[in-house]
């Protein structure tokens, strides 16, 4: 199983009882002018494969 949002402003993947949950931070018209903490402005490319496997990688801009 699968969720994901974009609230935090943060990046993260947290995979706990056979449930994977990645928080894709948060584009918000950049209005921190470059990173937030450690995080790149960026946004997620997500693979998701019919076994249920998933695969994203984080596109910075």
């Amino acid at each position: 199983m699968l969720y994901f949002s974009g609230n935090l402003h943060l990046q993260e993947e947290i995979n706990y009882l056979h449930t994977t949950y990645v928080n894709c931070g948060a584009i918000c018209g950049n209005w921190w002018k470059g990173k937030l903490q450690e995080f790149e402005p960026a946004y997620f490319n997500f693979h998701l494969f019919r076994d249920g496997s998933l695969k994203y990688e984080v596109v910075n801009y």
